[in-house]
């Protein structure tokens, strides 16, 4: 006997039993249920649980199982030539089953677990929903494929494209997948028009598509939507949410437009309200204030108590303070506060409250509001907000120990906020303490990294800090990578001055030519160029320079900045005639009386240059009517110029008495230019023969008015007029006192000669 309790040896006595019918079928192993039985089964169940109770029911083989040894049993003992065969076949048959099985026993199950199923494909879609319920998407996703590929049933085909677009749409992990859902999700709004679902379709897309920031698409949807069901629209829900659209891109105009309509309807509801709240924001930053402070003004009085009212409020406040109407802003507090129901954004209110208050000039004030926070909400992100206003109050109040003491507070709280590091940085810069702002700065910049502001104050540290070859680096990667920041303008400038200062103008000109390629708006371009004309000026490139700030003055016409450096640099060039047809360009009505100065002596010198002596002379005097006292002197040197030029010596001796009395009428040293005329006096009366009148003027030439170079050559010239005028005491004693003043000057050896002269001319 067998475990199963059969004889084998019966089988052998019955060589005439049909096996076949031995072999129970997939049908006949299916039992047969009631009705009460069917409905007793669970609606749905996990694909695990399912292939569970299928193998569960492998009992039912069991007799399949157990004939196989007395079918070859048999065979073998009745005709051992056809055992071997008669028994591969016998295997064959059984592997075949189980392959059938194996093929079957999905549907098996699945006609276990969808009993009141029509077809196969109404079974599949029925399981690839249940997966979805219990969140097995990706498992889904195949079944419902096949189901859309196969496309036997109209209805089936459109319930298993909407399953696969939701499916996919879960599963979701990039762009490519985003959009592979959204194509199924297209495909089943143009192939089922009708299907009440539509609508559903349309705004699921338009979510998607508001995810994605793309909100001409998201409101193309939305307008579908609307034309596939009116009704969803019946309360301007529909037209919000495209209005909300037109506000997130920037499109204000139409935002607003489209929510004047929807608050002008009339009924009461939620959507009205919303509008409201979204309309006064969006005239704000439309830049019509007024017309959004009398909207929200009249919302407050609509909806009193209501949400929406203390929203509305809550936005006039912060908008006064933006505004600088602090006064407004703090009323509009201390009305939230006695009308509004609503715990939860009182920690935002008063932290307007103590802003508008701080900004109002009211300091003390303000540390009363934060305080309150401390003591209502310790707990709440809001209260390192609340410690930065404290400590920006004390500051107000000078009291900077007490303000460091809240920002270092607020960044042991809040060690990745970066606001109190980067407060604490200004402090200690405002406090020269600049080695400790760097380090409060970099904590700020690596709690932020993406803050602009922050990179560039750590490079601006360093230069102050003497570090200028790190802040050249620092500003160098700043403007490679950074260059929609809003400190493109000041950092490109900044390290162009840096670049100019370590002798490399060639890179301080592709600075700004690269900052000119941005098209910054944080700086003027005209700025830009005059300062890449001054770097051409400077090394001499006078056609590159007057062709960037030609250029300059293109781009900001009103400016006559750039036209008068025009003319310098062209009078520096030696064009004079080319300067004087600038100057004539210049619109004079705009300019400053400095400027108008400055085109004044441009034009003389330029008179100069051409030999227009008289012209020339006119004109330097009309600027020495002009300029201050102390200011003269250049003018004074260039008429002196002209007067010796036109051989007028009563006018040059006039300049010369008024120069000697500015020169002599200080204690330190002297203009150049009025070095030069005293100088030039006396040489011109030396070579006229005047001696004793040039060895006066000589005699005065001494420091700390003169350097030690015009002194020791003075000195020199002195005793060269004695010399002349055969005084040779005097001479001698010029000179000695030249080598005992100015030991180390190279007219000692000159004065040597000149005493060697004398001593063999007079005998001693």
């Amino acid at each position: 006997m067998s475990a199963a309790g059969v004889d084998h040896t019966s089988m052998i006595e019955e060589p005439k039993e049909n096996l076949a019918e031995n072999i129970p079928t997939l049908h006949d192993l299916e039992p047969v249920e009631s009705a009460a039985s069917k409905e007793a089964l669970p609606a749905s169940s996990s694909k695990s649980a399912d292939l569970e109770h299928l193998y569960s029911r492998s009992s039912a083989f069991d007799p399949v199982l157990k004939s196989i040894p007395r079918m070859t049993g048999w065979i073998g003992a009745s005709k051992p030539r056809v055992s071997a065969v008669s028994g591969i076949c016998a295997a064959l048959m059984v592997i075949v089953g189980f392959v059938v099985f194996d093929l079957n026993r999905e549907e098996w199950m699945l006609k276990r677990q969808y009993p009141v199923a029509s077809s196969s494909e109404e079974r599949h879609l029925l399981y690839a929903h249940d997966l979805m319920k219990e969140n097995q998407h990706e498992e889904a996703v195949p079944i419902l494929r096949k189901l859309v590929e196969r496309q036997k049933s109209a209805g089936l085909h459109g319930d298993a494209l909407l399953l696969l677009a939701e499916c996919l749409d879960q599963i979701a992990r990039d762009p490519i997948g985003s959009n592979e859902a959204r194509e199924f999700y297209k495909k089943f709004a143009e192939d089922y028009p009708a299907d009440p679902r539509v609508p559903f379709v349309h705004r699921t897309l338009a979510e998607g598509f508001v995810r994605n920031e793309l909100y001409d698409e998201a409101n193309e949807q939305y307008a579908s939507l609307v034309r596939a069901s009116p009704g969803a629209n019946e309360d301007g829900e529909i037209d919000f949410l495209i209005a909300q659209n037109y506000y997130r891109e920037r499109n204000l105009g139409q935002a607003i437009e489209l929510l004047e309509q929807i608050r002008l309807r009339g009924a009461d509801s939620t959507t009205r309200r919303d509008a409201t709240l979204l309309l006064g924001e969006a005239l704000y930053e439309f830049r019509k204030a007024d017309d959004a402070k009398r909207i929200l003004t009249e919302a407050v009085a609509e909806f009193p108590g209501t949400p929406h009212a203390a929203a509305a409020l809550q936005l006039l406040a912060r908008n006064s303070v933006d505004a600088g109407n602090h006064e407004d802003a703090v009323n509009y507090c201390v009305k939230w506060f006695k009308t509004s129901r609503q715990l939860y954004p009182q920690a935002d209110v008063m932290l307007t409250l103590a802003s508008a208050k701080l900004s109002a000039g009211m300091p003390a004030e303000a540390i009363a509001v934060t305080s309150d926070i401390g003591a209502f909400f310790s707990d709440s992100p809001k209260f390192v907000e609340a410690l930065v206003l404290r400590g920006k109050a004390f500051e107000a109040m000078g009291q900077l120990d007490k303000a460091e003491g809240v920002y270092s507070q607020a960044a042991g709280i809040a060690p990745d906020d970066p606001t109190p590091h980067e407060r604490l940085a200004q402090l200690y810069w405002l406090e020269g303490d600049l080695r400790t702002a760097i380090t409060e700065m970099e904590a700020a910049s690596k709690a932020d990294p993406e803050n602009d502001i922050f990179v560039f104050n750590r490079a601006k540290l360093y230069f102050f800090i003497g570090e200028k070859a790190r802040a050249t680096e620092m500003l160098e990667d700043f403007i490679r990578n950074r260059q929609l920041s809003s400190k493109i303008g000041e950092a490109g400038m900044l390290l162009a001055n840096l670049q100019l200062e370590f002798g490399r103008p060639h890179d301080a000109c592709k600075t700004l030519s690269r900052l000119l390629g941005t098209g910054t708006s944080t700086i003027e371009q005209s700025v830009v160029l005059e300062k890449q004309g001054d770097i051409y000026a400077g090394t001499g490139m006078y056609d590159e320079a007057a062709r960037a700030y030609r250029t300059a003055t293109d781009s900001s016409p009103k400016s006559n900045l750039a036209r008068h450096k025009i003319a310098r640099i062209l009078l520096a060039a030696g064009r004079a005639q080319e300067c004087l047809y600038e100057l004539d360009s210049i619109d004079t009505s705009d300019c400053s009386p400095n400027e108008k100065l400055d085109l004044l002596g441009l034009r003389a010198q330029a008179h100069l240059d051409l030999k227009q002596f008289d012209e020339s002379r006119h004109l330097f005097q009309d600027v020495l009517a002009l300029k201050p006292e102390g200011e003269k002197i250049s003018a004074l040197a260039l008429i002196m110029q002209a007067d010796l030029e036109l051989q007028d010596e009563k006018d040059a001796s006039e300049v010369y008495g008024n120069t000697l009395r500015l020169v002599e009428s200080g204690s330190s040293e002297a203009a150049p230019e009025a070095r030069h005329i005293v100088l030039q006096w006396a040489q011109r009366l030396y070579e006229q023969g005047k001696y004793a009148d040039a060895a006066k003027v000589f005699s005065i030439v001494r420091p700390p008015q003169f350097p030690v170079p015009d002194s020791a050559w003075a000195i020199y010239q002195e005793g060269n007029c004695y010399y002349r005028l055969a005084d040779y005491k005097m001479a001698k004693g010029k000179y000695a006192r030249l080598a005992k003043e100015f030991s180390n000057s190279e007219w000692v050896k000159f004065a040597r000669q000149r005493e060697e002269i004398i001593r063999l001319k007079a005998g001693g």
